[in-house]
């Protein structure tokens, strides 16, 4: 067998919509041989439980509260769980930033 070369990489995927289905492909190749590659394609379906967009407090209201909450996120008072995450990350751009305040504060004005 030919020396084998490993390179650990992820990949974080934006905008995927829950229930779809998405393909990747990966192409391996051995390092003293590049002429053989090997393609693998994998199928990924994106899911997930619920995401209550605005309500990082999971009490089922949105409030100040959620705004409080979403500020102690972006200041690193505290950690988001993955659900807490996606709750309070109301603009979809896979960071908790002043902009997801905003938002929170248009949706309980009722804007």
């Amino acid at each position: 067998l030919e020396s084998l070369s490993f390179i650990n990489s992820s990949y974080d995927d934006s905008l995927v919509l829950l229930g779809n289905f998405y393909e990747y492909t990966m192409i391996t190749r051995l390092v003293d041989n590049d002429s053989l590659s090997v393609p693998v394609s994998i199928l990924v379906e994106f899911e997930g439980g619920e995401c209550p967009i605005g309500d990082p407090n999971m009490d089922g209201v949105i409030n100040v509260m959620d705004i409080i909450k979403t500020m102690q996120f972006i200041l690193e008072w505290d950690e988001p769980t993955p659900d807490e995450y996606c709750a309070a990350n109301v603009d979809f751009d896979n960071a908790l930033t002043v902009s997801d305040l905003v938002l929170l504060s248009d949706i309980i004005m009722g804007n």
